[in-house]
C-alpha cells in the first residue's frame, strides 16, 4: 500500500474516519434485506469511495484500520459459499457469483441462452464485458487493465475479475484499486450488481443498466492502469474525483450512444 501524497497534506479527524466507515460500508446496503429504491434515488458509481479509501488508508487511526482492513485486503467474501465463475467468450474476463443467498444473480435458475450450466444474466453479463472491453481496448486503443497474477486470492488466473453483488441500491458498481505495479499504476477488479431488475424507472431494458456501467466501470479499471492517484487524493471533501468520473460518464455514450441515461 502506498500513501498517496495528498492523504499527508491533509488533517485525517476522527469525524472524517466515522463518515468513511459509513460510505464505505453503505456501498453494500443491508445484508438479507431486499431494498426498493425510491424513485428520487439516482444510483451512482461508488469508485470514488475505494479510491478514497486505498488513497488514505495508511493514514487513518488503528480502530478504523481494523474496521475496513477487510475492504481493502479481500474480494468480496460474500461470494465465498459455493462460489461459482464464468470465463467471457474472449477470455479477457472471470466473473465471479452465486445462484443462493443474499448475493444469488438476477433469474438464476434460468439457464435457456444459451443452456450451459451458466444463468442467462451470467451469460448476458459476459457479453456485455466482452463488447466493452473490445470497444475501449481493442478500438480505442487504450491499454488494458494490468493483470492481477495468478494467485488464488486475486480471483485464481490472470483473467480480469467482475464480482455480481448484492448492492445498495444507490449503487451501480464500482471498481476497486488493489495493488500498484509500478506505482501509481493499480491491479484492480470490478463489482458490479447482482440484479439491475429494480430500476424500471430509469431503464426499459434493465441490461441497459448493465450496459453504462460495464462500460463505466471498466473504463475506470482502465485509468487505474495509467494512475490509480488522479482522482485528486486527500480526505474527503476535499479529494476531487470529477476527472475520473466525467471521463467514464462520456465512455457510458462513447460505447452505447444509444442510451442516455447520464442526462
Amino acid at each position: 500500500m502506498t500513501t498517496s501524497a495528498y492523504a499527508s497534506e491533509q488533517k485525517i479527524t476522527s469525524a472524517y474516519e466515522q463518515e468513511l466507515i459509513q460510505r464505505v460500508k453503505g456501498v453494500f446496503g443491508s445484508k438479507g434485506q431486499k431494498e426498493e429504491p425510491r424513485e428520487q434515488i439516482r444510483p451512482i458509481c461508488a469508485t470514488p469511495i475505494f479510491t478514497e479509501l486505498v488513497a488514505n488508508f495508511d493514514e487513518l487511526s488503528y480502530e478504523t484500520k481494523k474496521i475496513l482492513s477487510s475492504f481493502i485486503s479481500q474480494r468480496p467474501d460474500s461470494l465465498w459459499v459455493d462460489p461459482r465463475t464464468y470465463d467471457t467468450p474472449s477470455g479477457n474476463f472471470k466473473i465471479h457469483y452465486v445462484i443462493s443467498g443474499n448475493d444469488a444473480v438476477f433469474e438464476p435458475g434460468i439457464d435457456t441462452l444459451p443452456e450451459d450450466g451458466h444463468p442467462d444474466y451470467v451469460n448476458r453479463c459476459a457479453e456485455i464485458m466482452d463488447y466493452v472491453w473490445k470497444y475501449e481496448v481493442d478500438t480505442l486503443d487504450y491499454d488494458s487493465p494490468p493483470s492481477d497474477g495468478w494467485y488464488p486470492a486475486n480471483g485464481g488466473d490472470g483473467k480480469y475479475d467482475v464480482y455480481l453483488v448484492d448492492l445498495d441500491p444507490g449503487y451501480l458498481g464500482f471498481a476497486k484499486p488493489e495493488h500498484f505495479t509500478a506505482y501509481p499504476a493499480y491491479t484492480s477488479y470490478i463489482v458490479l450488481r447482482n440484479d439491475y431488475s429494480m430500476y424500471t424507472y430509469i431503464y426499459d431494458d434493465p441490461y441497459d443498466a448493465m450496459r453504462v456501467t460495464a462500460a463505466h466501470e471498466f473504463f475506470h479499471s482502465i485509468q487505474m492502469g495509467y494512475d490509480a492517484t488522479e482522482y485528486g487524493g486527500g480526505p474527503y471533501p476535499n479529494s476531487k474525483p470529477y476527472w475520473m468520473g466525467i471521463t467514464a460518464v462520456w465512455m457510458e455514450d462513447i460505447v452505447y450512444d444509444d442510451i442516455n441515461d447520464y442526462l
